[in-house]
């Protein structure tokens, strides 16, 4: 009787904090090859979002080992949108995050830079 008592707390427990949603299932999974490969050469289509992007987020954003959410993974994208909003995000990146610095190195960027360069590296347009 203790066994199975303590088997049923062990199972309720252990589905406590276990995610939610499939993006929240997702984000916790290393990225596939295709996403890394896509984080190592996606660049903006705007020339101006495109030089900021290569100076100052690339260089967290498309490699695995910096901890930083990749370019073009979703998941892991949505689930921070969800958890902050736009609005947070941005936060986030003029304030320094973890290990994000302060603007995410990109002094010159404008609040409308770097939300185009969140919906970039997200893949999501903020509504």
């Amino acid at each position: 009787m203790r066994k199975l008592l303590l088997c049923m707390m062990a199972g309720v427990l252990g589905g406590c904090d276990a995610p939610q949603s499939e993006d929240e299932r997702a984000a916790l999974l290393p990225p596939t090859p295709a996403q890394i490969i896509f984080a190592e050469e996606a660049m903006p289509v705007d020339a101006n979002l495109a030089e900021k992007y290569d100076r100052s987020c690339r260089g967290c954003h498309s490699l695995v080992d910096a901890a930083a959410p990749l370019t073009g993974q979703g998941a892991v994208w949505r689930v921070r949108l969800a958890e902050r909003g736009w609005d947070g995000l941005l936060r986030s990146t003029r304030n320094g995050f973890n290990a994000m610095p302060v603007n995410g190195y990109c002094n010159d960027c404008s609040d409308a830079d770097m939300v185009g360069l969140i919906e970039f590296m997200s893949g999501e347009t903020k509504p």
